[in-house]
């Protein structure tokens, strides 16, 4: 009888508490950025170069009995040119719709995915397009739109657009992501 008492203490304890979701690496091929990566973008004749400051997966293992912590299946880029700054937020690694991108500090929302579309006579596939939601804002970001295995193809602000030059499939490593992953 001690022996049951003494195994239900141990098993029960141990085993209370939630074991997260597998971290889905398909979203890292919207933007398959490493650090240091540079994506060089052209507006007219004018030519920047975003460059990839930072680029991390989060991911939660498993949440102890009793912990106030969520699981977490994140992925984040931090990039930036001499006229761009662009924070990225893959909150939830299952759902691109719930995440944000950030340029030079405007809130641009997830808006609609297309299956294709043509951009200066060239067409590309799979795409996501975030929007400013914030249509009275003057000299506002209106949209960034995103290419599966490419990444960023264009930003657009009132009166011009920035579009990508070198348009090429990336093939990523995992291992050159980083990886943060916790138990809480």
């Amino acid at each position: 009888m001690a022996l049951l008492i003494f195994v239900s203490l141990v098993i029960i304890p141990s085993g209370c508490g939630t074991i997260c979701e597998d971290f889905n690496n398909e979203i890292i091929n919207w933007m398959p950025y490493k650090e240091a990566d540079k994506i060089i973008i052209a507006k007219g004749n004018q030519v920047d170069t975003l460059i990839v400051n930072f680029s991390l997966r989060k991911h939660t293992d498993k949440i102890r009995f009793g912990s106030k912590c969520v699981c977490e299946n994140s992925y984040s880029l931090k990039l930036s040119s001499d006229s761009l700054n662009i924070d990225v937020l893959f909150e939830d690694s299952r759902a691109v719709e719930n995440s944000i991108i950030t340029i030079n500090n405007e809130f641009l929302n997830y808006s609609s995915k297309l299956d294709s579309l043509e951009i200066n006579g060239k067409k590309y596939f799979d795409l996501i397009i975030f929007e400013n939601l914030h249509q009275y804002l003057i000299n506002k970001f209106d949209k960034i739109i995103i290419s599966k295995s490419i990444g960023i193809i264009s930003i657009t602000k009132q009166g011009y657009d920035w579009i990508i030059i070198d348009d090429s499939k990336r093939n990523i490593e995992l291992s050159k992501i980083g990886l943060n992953i916790s138990d809480c």
